[in-house]
């Protein structure tokens, strides 16, 4: 098994205020919790799962770090408070349960579970219905559903205005916006191959395409502002304007490809042709650096 007091410890490393420190029972908490998800769903598991595995709860953690270190300054100082270890206890339990079926059950489970933990870590500083209620509202607000055709986080505003609520739920589903084409062709093959164990090259490409949907939803102004102005209100014009500069350039870029392949069938078709040739084992890859070419067109 990868040895995870590394990761958490690089992950750590990523913190960036000087004041801030982790506590080792945060640090424990978030090893169990990577360790657990390789067990459930690593690839020697019983129900291996190719995108919500343990990498997914790093990157998310990460994400979620970068975040909060790029918003620090707009944090009000109650919430300040535990503000880091939040992130670390949280992010890597945050998909624990993948296999429960009704809407809002494996979130549910998964703060259940981490709850858990808290409990027993024998900490006074983190078992405190405070920080509980922050982990359970956090993971929590990662839950998506389908609201009239669209992708909606469909707890986030339903509870106490504390910032690392939406952090963690914009870095769960933030990885193209801040990470731009890259991250789009990783994440579509590998939800892809998820839902798809043996994907045709239509189905792979469709992932990718599907993705200006997504970004529709989540990404534009008529979403993200009011959740700004919820959880950042008295500074949310700053704060839009930090994640703007910020991200704003990732969000167009892979919009403007995906949208421009879809609306030209011959790219579609002609990029279709062009895995085909390659060796099924590859085809995700080959479908990603034929998008990475479309975006320079």
């Amino acid at each position: 098994m990868r040895n995870f007091e590394v990761v958490v410890d690089n992950l750590i490393g990523q913190v960036e205020p000087q004041e801030v420190s982790i506590l080792p029972e945060s640090r424990d908490i978030a090893i169990r919790g990577l360790e657990e998800k390789e067990r459930r769903y690593g690839e020697e598991s019983e129900h291996h799962m190719a995108y919500h595995n343990v990498g997914h709860d790093i990157d998310v953690t990460s994400r979620d770090i970068r975040l909060t270190n790029l918003l620090y300054r707009f944090v009000p100082e109650e919430y300040r408070e535990g503000l880091y270890d939040k992130i670390i206890v949280k992010d890597p339990w945050h998909d624990w349960e993948r296999l429960l079926s009704g809407p809002g059950a494996n979130e549910r489970a998964s703060a259940d579970r981490v709850i858990e933990e808290i409990e027993n870590s024998g900490s006074p500083v983190l078992n405190t219905e405070r920080f509980k209620t922050s982990i359970d509202l956090g993971i929590m607000a990662t839950q998506m559903e389908r609201v009239d055709g669209d992708f909606v986080q469909v707890n986030l505003r339903t509870g106490e205005p504390d910032p690392s609520i939406l952090l963690g739920a914009w870095a769960d589903i933030g990885g193209v916006p801040m990470e731009g084409i890259k991250r789009a062709k990783l994440d579509a093959v590998d939800l892809c191959h998820e839902d798809h164990p043996d994907p045709s090259l239509r189905q792979l490409l469709d992932y990718f395409l599907i993705q200006p949907d997504f970004f529709k939803n989540v990404v534009d102004d008529a979403t993200v502002l009011p959740n700004i102005e919820y959880y950042f209100p008295q500074n949310a014009e700053e704060v839009y304007g930090v994640l703007r500069k910020a991200f704003h350039s990732n969000i167009v870029t892979t919009y403007k490809t995906l949208m421009f392949i879809r609306n030209h069938p011959e790219v579609e078709t002609a990029m279709l042709r062009g895995a085909g040739l390659l060796d099924r084992m590859h085809v995700g890859s080959a479908i990603g650096g034929l998008i990475s070419k479309a975006a320079k067109l």
